[in-house]
């Protein structure tokens, strides 16, 4: 197999995928619709429904899928530097979009902020946006772009912290954690089963939602368009199968109006 300094840039990512038949895969933490751990020997292995469509691609290609685990912070480089071919489940944020393309944009996910329900916490998107508490954050998700742009984050570093990235879910639990913290801002899947699992009358808790929903998409390097149209044809064949269908299906009923189906 070919070493990741060995691969030119210059080559196609495609070429190199059904040359050596592998196609190696990047993972975040995004149940239902990603998830992954760590076996005995020491590989990860993959579910969700985003693990499924890949793994129906890869038998449709005849090739093989190779998972590996990712944090937040490590999507970009790894495609940058050649360790992964595409990455999974991503939102395409401005800042993403300068250094690496998105392509089968299959779902929907908002944005959100979960509160902590106390005198002047914000009840609205509105309230949010004059809010001086102490929010945490995920650096480079799309939580974090909101700050940037409309919390003037730059001018308040202070009322900022940055969550650990290995799963959306650990920002929220900044909330259990340490009782500074007013609230954090996270996609609306996670904060959706933030006030699931933390909910129930007297609940310390509110959800706020801030923005429409956002793309999610399959990261991959910039400007490879043959890598693009393949990625866009396999995932949406993919998508078509019956089992998968199904799988999705499901989902889409339990996160109704939270996850949207993006139509093909």
């Amino acid at each position: 197999m070919t070493s990741t300094a060995e691969r030119s840039l210059g080559d196609s990512i495609l070429t190199r995928i059904r040359s050596e038949r592998l196609i190696q895969v990047g993972c975040i933490r995004q149940p239902p619709l990603l998830d992954y751990w760590i076996s005995g020997d020491q590989s990860v292995v993959a579910s969700g429904l985003y693990a499924s469509l890949t793994s129906q691609l890869a038998l449709q290609e005849s090739i093989e899928c190779k998972f590996k685990g990712l944090r937040f912070h490590e999507m970009v480089p790894g495609i940058e530097a050649g360790e992964v071919d595409i990455v999974l489940c991503s939102f395409p944020t401005d800042q993403r979009r300068r250094r690496v393309d998105f392509s089968a944009i299959l779902h929907t996910i908002g944005l959100g902020a979960v509160v902590r329900n106390r005198p002047g916490a914000p009840k609205s998107r509105s309230d949010f946006a004059n809010f001086s508490g102490r929010i945490a954050l995920v650096n480079g998700e799309i939580g974090w772009e909101h700050a940037m742009r409309y919390l003037n984050l730059n001018d308040r570093p202070n009322d900022f912290i940055v969550g650990d990235d290995r799963l959306i879910g650990n920002v929220l639990s900044c909330l259990l954690q340490d009782e500074t913290v007013d609230a954090a801002i996270a996609d609306s899947l996670s904060c959706y089963q933030f006030a699931q699992q933390h909910g129930g009358s007297g609940c310390a808790f509110d959800v706020i939602d801030l923005e429409q929903p956002h793309d999610i998409g399959v990261m991959h390097r910039k400007g490879d368009a043959a890598l693009s149209a393949w990625l866009d044809g396999c995932f949406s064949k993919a998508r078509k199968h019956p089992q998968i269908a199904q799988e999705e299906g499901a989902i889409l009923a339990q996160y109704n109006k939270i996850i949207g189906r993006k139509l093909e």
